[in-house]
């Protein structure tokens, strides 16, 4: 009689476990997922403001940048950043991989956008999605070249 009362109830708690330990999983890869979103995010903005402020000519476009500068030892550099239309979009640098490369998260960058705001400035807007949570993080900053536009 005993053991007829305490199985269903062992069966119940034991399910009510399970199913909080799968909602555990589950939360857990929606956070890691949210958190790769923001950090391509943030690592692009990063990458790009970062060769914006050394350069002394920008060109850009839909979708992709051409950075020209000089390195510390007066040699030219040039980068070009670009947004890519492939089954996950991302951003490349140089025609490497910039984002995307999470096994984790679905997270593909929407939109890359550039413009000029002032002689010196340019202004960034990155927009990412993850495609698991349907998530949206997007960054926007106005970035100074330390030369101005086509200067020495």
């Amino acid at each position: 009689m005993e053991l007829s009362v305490s199985l269903p109830l062992f069966a119940v708690l034991l399910l009510s476990l399970a199913v909080l330990f799968v909602w555990g999983i589950k939360s857990y890869f929606y956070m890691v997922s949210d958190w790769q979103l923001q950090r391509d995010v943030q690592y692009s903005m990063k990458r790009i403001s970062s060769d914006i402020m050394y350069a002394n000519r920008v060109e850009y476009g839909s979708g992709y940048i051409n950075i020209t500068g000089k390195t510390d030892t007066n040699l030219s550099t040039s980068v070009r950043y670009e947004l890519t239309r492939e089954n996950f979009p991302r951003i490349r640098r140089n025609n490497q991989p910039l984002t995307g490369e999470s096994t984790l998260g679905a997270v593909e960058i929407e939109q890359m956008d550039f413009e000029m705001a002032g002689p010196s400035a340019v202004y960034i807007h990155i927009r990412g999605k993850n495609r698991l949570t349907g998530h949206s993080y997007e960054l926007r900053s106005a970035e100074y070249m330390l030369q101005k536009q086509g200067g020495s």
